[in-house]
């Protein structure tokens, strides 16, 4: 899964319906819920297999994007990332950004300007906010649950928890924090 994301009037849907090879069935910008489609992949080396083997079925590789809409479109400025937002991209395999370099007078920019570079900045520190949020929510709620029942998998959680704290305090993505397999997983099941 690859979570199409970006400002409105960035380009998601251009971006989408070209690699669905469809027109988005969406005609606004006001949709909380992610678009999906389905692309299989070619592969000659799949081609040449069944050519020599003949199976009974062919199965193609194949790529599930959502084109996720985040931020309030009807606003005069976006409004960071709300719930639904997060639940959308929360298990995703990839984040593909669209950053407008365009002027469009037709589609004015969200905040007024057009700076890809500081588009890009303003939806880093927007995840930056949302992983911080989630992980001070999950150390409260470990602190309290480790109070109760002293259970060793909640004080290596903490630890892990406290971890990325001080990851996201030094301002850096979680995406550059190494991490175990083990570890890996459990931060997957955090919205």
């Amino acid at each position: 899964q690859i979570g199409i994301v970006g400002l409105p009037y960035a380009g998601k849907t251009t971006i989408f319906s070209t690699l669905l090879r469809h027109k988005s069935s969406e005609g606004g910008h006001h949709k909380t819920e992610a678009e999906r489609g389905i692309v299989k992949v070619p592969d000659a080396r799949l081609d040449r297999l069944t050519a020599m083997f003949n199976p009974k079925r062919k199965v193609h590789t194949t790529i599930e994007y959502l084109k996720v809409q985040g931020f309030d479109g009807g606003a005069e400025k976006p409004q960071g990332l709300p719930a639904q937002f997060i639940a959308n991209v929360k298990n995703v395999d990839a984040i593909l950004l669209v950053v407008r370099a365009f002027e469009n007078d037709m589609a004015p920019h969200p905040l007024g300007r057009v700076d890809p570079a500081k588009d890009i900045e303003f939806i880093n520190a927007e995840f930056w906010l949302s992983d911080m949020a989630i992980v001070e929510t999950r150390v409260e709620r470990l602190e309290k649950s480790i109070k109760k029942t002293h259970l060793e998998s909640d004080q290596r959680e903490l630890e892990l928890i406290n971890r990325c704290k001080i990851h996201l305090e030094e301002e850096r993505p979680l995406r550059e924090m190494a991490l175990t397999l083990e570890e890996e997983k459990l931060l997957r099941t955090y919205q």
